[in-house]
Order: C-alpha cells, then structure tokens, then sequence
C-alpha cells in the first residue's frame, strides 16, 4: 500500500468517544482539577505525541483565558484509539502559564519522550475562531525546519482530500508568541518535528456529521506517518 491510499484509522464510534472524553474537561466550567494531576501523560506509541495545553481554562499574563473546547477531548480520543501518546493540561493554576527558561510540567513530560526518542513527531492542538479564511491553521514558531515542511505538507494534503481548507502560518497563528509550545520546544527542547495545529469551532464538534472531515484528516494524517 501506498502512503496515498492510507486509510484513516478512526472508528465509526470516534465522535461519541470524543464527545465521553470531552466531559472530563468540561467539569466545572473548563476550571481543571486542580494540582492532584496537573497533567495528564499516557506513553503509547513512542513515535508520535497529541497535545493539548488549553484544554481547560487557562492562565496568561494575569488573566484567565477560556479553554480552547473539545481540544482535551480529542485528543484523548485519539491517544487511545489510533495508539498514540498524548499529554493533556488538566489545571487551571497559575503555575501551569509558562514562564522564560522554565519548564511548565508538560514541557517536563514532552522532554522524557524526547530524550527516549529524538525522532519524535508532535502535534500541538489548539483552538481556532470560525473564519472565512482556514478550517485548519498550521504554525511552525519561525522558519520552518525540514521536518515542519514534511508535516505541514502531509497535513495540508490530506485537508484537500478531505475538503478542509488549510493555512500555513496565517497571520495571527504562527505559533511565535514565546508562550507558544511550538516556539518553546523549538528553541528550549531543539524538538523541530513540531507542528501547532489550529482547528475552528465548527469543527470541534463532537458529532458524527460535523466531525467526520476533521477525523478522517487527522486518522489519515497518523497512518501516513506510521507508514512512511
């Protein structure tokens, strides 16, 4: 089989998976958990780690920032069903804004993986507000390294075949800020196979009919990677 016949890996049951892992974050109005586990890491496939830092409400400059919504749910959904790792903010405390030349906890857990495998691929999950411009925005934190373009390109392929339109660092999601994970673990963990991937609120929607373009993308996205 070729890399372009990769089927998505995504069950006819992943929108109601994600809709049960979502419920999880939506507890207390996205207000986290408190410390108990600020952050939730599964090791899974130790090639490939999903992200989600704004899965529940969460602390920038002084403020509370919502939570980016149905973004920890998926990616729960996704760790357990294609195999992948995944680590999941869960607290809504301030220790958890990153700071200059400190490791927030999922920065700590995202360098374990890599120390184990430094070819490591991460997507960092976010999400977008309904534009005319993008379904899906992708963000490499400055100049793209090789592996970026390898990555946004597998991505943007599969959005066309799923009829999403997809934009590379579109002004306002370059993933740049310092605060960004993408940036972050470009220049604080020299990971380059990193890649911030926005998706808009109409998508995020865990229902059969409007999840099922963003699910096939990002199941055959996975399976790209696990064949190439």
């Amino acid at each position: 089989m070729s890399l372009y016949e990769a089927p998505s890996n995504m069950p006819l049951g992943a929108p109601l998976l994600w809709e049960m892992s979502e419920a999880d974050y939506g507890v207390n109005n996205y207000n986290g958990w408190g410390l108990a586990q600020p952050v939730r890491v599964r090791k899974l496939d130790p090639s490939l780690c999903l992200v989600s830092l704004h899965a529940v409400n969460h602390h920038r400059d002084g403020k509370i920032k919502p939570a980016d919504i149905c973004t920890g749910g998926l990616v729960r959904m996704l760790g357990a069903v294609a195999g992948v790792s995944s680590i999941i903010n869960q607290s809504c405390d301030p220790a958890m804004e990153p700071q200059p030349y400190q490791y927030t906890p999922a920065e700590l857990a995202l360098e374990r993986m890599l120390f184990r495998n430094p070819s490591l691929v991460v997507f960092d999950f976010h999400g977008a507000k309904d534009n005319d411009q993008f379904d899906i925005a992708l963000g490499t934190g400055g100049t793209m390294s090789r592996a970026q373009e390898r990555l946004t390109g597998l991505i943007a392929d599969e959005c066309s075949r799923a009829g999403l339109r997809c934009a590379l660092n579109p002004e306002g999601y370059k993933a740049e800020k310092p605060t960004s994970l993408t940036y972050r673990a470009r220049t604080m963990l020299e990971l380059h196979s990193i890649v911030q991937i926005e998706i808009v609120r109409k998508l995020r929607q865990p229902n059969a009919q409007s999840a099922a373009p963003l699910l096939q993308m990002l199941g055959s996205v996975i399976s790209r990677l696990r064949l190439s």
